[in-house]
């Protein structure tokens, strides 16, 4: 009884340790921190989608404090990121144009975030876990 026990428990254990990462989606963001000086008002970035089958992403910019709560944000109009929303398929690659769109000069510091969002897949099973993954990079002019 113990022996058929012990072997459940090892084919278990190897269950559990097989490799598990194809069947993760992921989204890699580069830079992770973005600070634009004075004159320039524009700056760029790249995201990187993982994971089987096609990513849709969205982007947005929203306005924030620095040194404040990173989810206390507000919608703007004064910086607009381009494309807006993306398809990406597996290990694709996509540059993100970001611009402040304000006609008034810097004064010190305004900063906002770049929130890119991977949005769930449709599954065909009603069981599946649906994630939505979220990066929020912080992204500053300064004068």
């Amino acid at each position: 009884m113990s022996s058929i026990y012990t072997l459940r428990t090892m084919v278990a254990a190897l269950i559990l340790a097989l490799p598990t990462a194809s069947l993760a989606d992921s989204l890699a963001v580069s830079p992770t921190r973005l600070s634009v000086a004075a004159p320039s008002q524009a700056t760029s970035m790249t995201i990187k989608a993982e994971g089987k089958g096609q990513a849709v992403v969205q982007i947005r910019v929203m306005a924030w404090k620095k040194g404040s709560d990173p989810n206390d944000l507000k919608a703007t109009k004064m910086v607009q990121v381009s494309p807006p929303a993306a398809k990406l398929g597996n290990r694709q690659e996509l540059t993100l144009r970001i611009v402040r769109t304000s006609k008034k000069a810097v004064k010190g510091s305004e900063c906002y975030r770049v929130l890119i969002d991977r949005l769930p897949a449709k599954s065909k099973d009603p069981q599946a876990v649906k994630l939505q993954i979220r990066q929020s990079v912080p992204l500053c002019f300064e004068s």
